[in-house]
């Protein structure tokens, strides 16, 4: 398969697989603290230490974003939908610098006005996002989305058990 612009849709679909797989670092101690303090009525103890590791979500996709990409080219997501980020002069993988600053300044500068600079890769002829614009970035698809569905699929199987769970464990608080 030659490569390709990675078009908005497979974009958006491995940045929700991506964000599943952090939710995961959250929910499964949320679960376990949630069946530890069963019936004991400490919901707002749950609540607590969910709302503390949620409060970790920002800097830890940080640093997993700017991680996979400047050592894979892209995160599980993007690598699973088949994916990779590179330096748009050279089809090289990005420099952990470039690729921190892409995650962090990047995609916030990206986020504003409603995520307008997400919603450009529609406009724009080679698909890039205004973090693309910004580090000089692009993201080419270099082989097909298949093990992407499946992982969604499997996430979304592993997630939907474990919230029904924390909330079954909670249950006896209200």
């Amino acid at each position: 398969m030659n490569p390709r612009n990675g078009k908005f849709v497979e974009r958006l679909l491995a940045t929700i697989l991506d964000y599943l797989i952090l939710s995961l670092v959250i929910l499964l101690p949320t679960l376990i603290f949630s069946m530890i303090s069963a019936g004991e009525h400490k919901i707002g103890n749950t609540f607590l230490s969910f709302a503390s590791l949620a409060l970790l979500i920002v800097p830890l996709s940080a640093i997993y974003y700017a991680v996979f990409t400047a050592k894979y080219g892209g995160t599980f997501g993007k690598l699973l939908f088949g994916l990779r980020v590179e330096n748009r002069d050279s089809n090289e993988l990005i420099d952990k610098k470039r690729a921190w600053y892409r995650s962090t300044l990047g995609y916030f500068f990206s986020t504003q006005l409603f995520g307008l600079g997400y919603w450009r890769i529609l406009k724009n002829e080679e698909s890039l996002a205004w973090h693309d614009e910004l580090f000089f970035t692009k993201v080419l698809k270099h082989k097909g989305s298949a093990p992407g569905y499946i992982a969604l699929v499997v996430i979304l199987v592993l997630i939907a058990p474990m919230v029904f769970l924390i909330f079954k464990n909670l249950a006896p608080a209200f």
